[in-house]
């Protein structure tokens, strides 16, 4: 069971964000970039923390192999009205880290505000590690 749901939920995390990116400044929904370069986490552990994101109502990317080698972990959003959902996401990924013992309490997620324009407003990147 926990197989076919995690297969449904990596198609939904390939398949969702490009159909629903247009209409992510309408309906108020973020898109999630989850990026775990730099750490030690496997790929069920990862459809995990995307499946928590997805029941929350975010729609998630696949998960890529990028780190933030200047700021390390973190959500970043683009917007102000974006803070609240970066948070939301920080907290639901330092969780599951938790849970998973792959948390460094000096290194948890917290939202950072960044100012890049090429970036939509209701777009969040995680950078787990």
């Amino acid at each position: 069971m926990t197989t076919i749901i995690g297969r449904i939920c990596l198609l939904l995390l390939l398949l969702a964000p490009s159909l629903l990116s247009a209409q992510t400044q309408q309906s108020g929904e973020f898109v999630v970039f989850i990026h775990a370069g730099g750490g030690s986490i496997n790929d069920q552990d990862l459809r995990e923390i995307g499946a928590l994101l997805v029941k929350k109502g975010y729609v998630v990317r696949a998960p890529d192999g990028e780190r933030d080698e200047t700021g390390g972990p973190g959500v970043d959003y683009f917007s102000s009205f974006a803070r609240e959902a970066a948070q939301d996401v920080a907290d639901t990924v330092n969780a599951r880290l938790l849970a998973l013992k792959l948390l460094n309490e000096n290194k948890k997620l917290k939202p950072r505000l960044q100012q890049r324009p090429s970036n939509p407003p209701g777009y969040l990147g995680v950078w787990l590690f």
